[in-house]
This record gives C-alpha cells, sequence and structure tokens, in this order.
C-alpha cells in the first residue's frame, strides 16, 4: 500500500513537471528599441506631436541633441529584443506562443527570431533612398561584418501623423528611365565631399512625390524605390511619422543618402554586383509604373470601417506577401479579440493614437507602446484615462512563415 501511495505520488509529481515545463505567458509588454537616424526627429519634435510614442523614455534616456528615427517593436537581426529571444529558448514554449509546430523551420534561424517587425518611422528630414528584393528571391546581404543570403522584403506603411506638405518619394516618375536615374545616383555617390544640392534636386525630382495624411496606407512593394520625409525640392520638408509592419529581413539596397556625405552607411557603390544586379532596373520601372496600386487613402480604407461592441474595426491589410493588419478604435468599453476571428498565430498590438491602451487577459493588464500576444489568446482592448484611443493589431500568415533553409549562415561572397 505505502508503495503504491508513492508510486502514485511520484506519478502525480511527474505530470505536474511536465504540465509546468513549457509554460510561457501569453502576453507580453514589448519595449521599443530607440535607433538614432541622420533624418528622424528631435525628442522635443516628437513630444510635441505625440510624447506616447516614446512613452517608456525620458528625455534623459533619449539624448535630447540627437535625432531618433525608429523605435522597433519586435526581431531584426540588428535589434533583437530580448524579451521575445527568452522566450524563444525552449522550442515547445516558442510553438505554443506562435500557435503551431514550427521548431524545424524558422525557429531555427538567427537566433529565434520573428517573421513580422512593426516600428515607428519618425521623419524629421528625408531618409535614403532605396529598394527591396522580391521576398522570393535570395541574395548576398554585405550589410553585416558576415555577409549571408538573404531573402528580400515588403514592407506596409501606415500614417500616423503628417504636417500639411508631408510626404514620401516613391517610384521613378513615367518619363524617368532606370538606367540613366541609377546611374545618375551612382555617379552623385561617387563624392564624398562638397555635394551639389542642385543635382541632389535634380535627382529627387525623377520621383513621383506622395502627399499624404493620417490613415493613409502605402505598400512598399519589391523593387520600388521610396524615401519618406522632405519634398522633391528640399531636403528638410513637412515632419511624417509612420507606423512600418514588415517581414522581418534585413535586405535593402540604398540608392542615396542624399546630401549627408558623412554617412557611414553602405550605398550602391558600395556593393557592387553582388547585391545589385542589372536585371533589377527593369523591376524597378515595373514597379514605379504600377505605383497606383500601391497607395490607399484613408477615405476609402474608412469605407471597410464596421461597428463593432465597443467601437469600430477597420481591415487595412489582408494577406500581403502574409502580412495582415487591422486597426481597432475603442474607449474604455474595449473591443474583444473574437472580432478578430481564428488567427493561427500571434499577435502584435501597437499604439497609434489617443488615449493609451492596455490589454487585460485572464485577470491581468498589460499597458505600454505595443503588447504581443499568443496565438489564439482571448484578450481585451481598452483606452486608458477614460479617453479614446486607436491601435494597431499585426501578424503574418503562418503560411508565409519562411523557412530556415533560405537563410543560407555561410558567408557569401563580396
Amino acid at each position: 500500500m505505502i508503495r503504491f501511495i508513492r508510486l502514485h505520488f511520484l506519478l502525480a509529481f511527474v505530470l505536474l513537471l511536465s504540465s509546468t515545463a513549457y509554460s510561457y505567458p501569453k502576453v507580453i509588454v514589448v519595449q521599443p528599441s530607440p535607433v538614432e537616424k541622420p533624418w528622424g526627429m528631435m525628442v522635443n519634435e516628437i513630444n510635441s506631436w505625440n510624447p506616447r510614442w516614446i512613452y517608456s523614455f525620458s528625455e534623459k534616456e533619449l539624448d535630447p541633441t540627437k535625432r531618433w528615427g525608429e523605435f522597433w517593436f519586435g526581431d531584426h537581426p540588428q535589434h533583437q529584443n530580448l524579451q521575445l529571444k527568452k522566450l524563444a529558448l525552449n522550442k515547445k514554449t516558442y510553438n505554443d506562443f506562435a500557435g503551431q509546430d514550427i521548431s524545424n523551420s524558422y525557429y531555427d534561424w538567427y537566433q529565434y527570431h520573428y517573421p513580422v517587425l512593426l516600428k515607428y518611422l519618425l521623419s524629421g528630414r528625408g531618409l535614403s533612398l532605396h529598394y527591396h528584393w522580391d521576398p522570393a528571391e535570395k541574395r548576398c546581404n554585405t550589410l553585416e561584418n558576415i555577409p549571408r543570403y538573404e531573402p528580400g522584403k515588403v514592407e506596409v506603411w501606415y500614417v500616423l501623423k503628417s504636417d500639411k506638405n508631408g510626404g514620401l518619394l516613391m517610384g521613378l516618375k513615367p518619363n524617368v528611365k532606370a538606367e540613366i536615374a541609377v546611374k545618375a545616383f551612382i555617379e552623385e555617390n561617387k563624392k564624398t565631399e562638397n555635394k551639389n544640392y542642385k543635382t541632389i534636386k535634380k535627382l529627387r525630382n525623377m520621383l513621383n512625390f506622395v502627399k499624404v495624411k493620417a490613415g493613409d496606407v502605402l505598400f512598399m512593394a519589391p523593387w520600388l524605390p521610396h524615401s519618406l520625409g522632405g519634398s522633391p525640392n528640399q531636403m528638410d520638408g513637412d515632419k511624417v511619422a509612420i507606423m512600418e509592419i514588415m517581414q522581418t529581413s534585413d535586405s535593402i539596397i540604398r540608392l542615396s543618402d542624399w546630401e549627408r556625405s558623412d554617412s557611414k552607411r553602405p550605398l550602391l557603390r558600395d556593393m557592387g554586383d553582388v547585391a545589385f544586379r542589372e536585371g533589377d532596373l527593369k523591376l524597378i520601372k515595373e514597379a514605379s509604373n504600377n505605383l497606383s496600386n500601391f497607395v490607399f487613402r484613408a477615405g476609402k480604407i474608412n469605407r471597410n470601417r464596421r461597428q463593432v461592441m465597443g467601437g469600430f474595426i477597420t481591415s487595412l491589410v489582408k494577406d500581403y506577401y502574409g502580412i495582415n493588419v487591422i486597426r481597432i478604435e475603442t474607449d474604455v468599453a474595449g473591443i474583444s479579440s473574437d472580432v478578430l476571428g481564428n488567427v493561427d498565430s500571434y499577435l502584435t498590438i501597437l499604439y497609434a493614437d489617443g488615449d493609451g491602451f492596455e490589454v487585460e487577459s485572464d485577470g491581468k493588464i498589460f499597458s505600454g507602446e505595443s503588447v504581443v500576444a499568443a496565438a489564439k489568446t482571448p484578450f481585451k482592448i481598452k483606452s486608458i484615462n477614460g479617453g479614446k484611443t486607436v491601435v494597431l493589431i499585426a501578424w503574418m500568415d503562418p503560411k508565409q512563415w519562411r523557412p530556415s533553409s533560405v537563410y543560407e549562415q555561410q558567408e557569401c561572397v563580396h
């Protein structure tokens, strides 16, 4: 009898261990990673627009003499989020959180990075002109100490706020030949000092200027040259703030950093023909000619805005290369995650406008600029301070998660 009791106790103990060994948090508050950029905003400029974009920081933590252009909420080769990495150290934990068994595919890539990254881009001046290759194509990425083969990416930009004449450069104008434009950029990039701003203005005027306002959505399709902020004739243009939702990748071909002759960042001239290829010229022109397919105005988007219990929900992006984005507008009443349907992927929730927000799940409250919820986790989004709040929820279709085999770790030739 005593032996039976001991055996029963041992079995119960083993079951308890097995049930708790892979426990994981269902909701995580993700702290932003600030990134200094020469085209970013000063702290006082950000605070004058919306201090909640940098709610986690004080002026002591963000040097007020520097320009801050990006705030990252997620994972990326250059800025790995320690909270998400800790979660992913155990494959079972990672798979449970993600909602599927991916232990032998995406999980193995580059120290457990997640497939979608959200970040704020806050532009006080024009950022570099660049494009990305197609997600289905692998190229040698030479931007890090150990070059590696990496697939391309797409991005979705949601305009948070814009000055009256704020906008971006996007795609070559119809009368501009890609080979002439790229050659002109290469020649200007060769200069390391005494940049001719008349030439810079001429280069900028080869591109379409797309004026934007809050609520607009733009797709940064493969091969489409783009540059946020400024205008065709000046760099210090009206300010623009966007939320960027992108596939996790470090693929970029930078055509120009404009007049910033002291920039240390690799330009097209530094990459030879490893990342850039002559065949890109045709693809750049084709993407530019399809510009109207990549710009979605707030007025038209809002026609899809529908009322639900607790507020409004709007589908902004549906399965663009696997990227999905929903906008939630609510108040203290809150909106339940039931409105999202059966999403088989973890969700990233990021503050957009209005009062701050909090996520209530399993009797607990989580608040911050960004919150990540495990797949199929019930929760409610509510505003704080009694006002209205606007948040974006983004996720990647699991079928579009790229296996580790597309990220070849061996050094590629540069």
